[in-house]
């Protein structure tokens, strides 16, 4: 009877130092998602303000010298402004594309607490 008082204590701190292992895995694990979602966000924020502000520029640079400019330089200018906004469109899908698995990390969390829970 004792053997068996052994080996299921052996057995419990065994469950235990399993789950505390589990749950500090989790936590870190989070903890680095949640900071390198934080620096991908930070660093897409900061190119759309970026291209906003270049888009600014040239609209001011064309209004500026709207009397003396050439077909070819307003084709040029529009030319220039449609890349970036694609170029533009392309970060906000991708940002969006973040979010979602943002949500699909943040579920399967959930899932594991759950099992953690269990």
């Amino acid at each position: 009877e004792a053997l068996q008082d052994l080996q299921n204590d052996l057995i419990l701190q065994h469950q235990t130092e399993k789950t505390k292992l589990l749950r500090d895995l989790e936590e870190r694990m989070t903890r680095e998602k949640d900071a390198a979602l934080e620096g991908m966000r930070s660093k897409l924020a900061a190119d759309v303000l970026l291209l906003k502000q270049q888009h600014q520029h040239e609209l001011d640079e064309i209004l500026s010298t709207f009397e003396g400019i050439s077909l070819e330089e307003v084709d040029s200018n529009r030319t220039t402004i449609q890349e970036q906004e694609v170029q533009l469109n392309c970060y906000k899908r991708a940002q969006r594309k973040l979010e979602e698995e943002l949500r699909a990390l943040m579920n399967e969390l959930s899932c594991h607490k759950t099992a953690l829970k269990q």
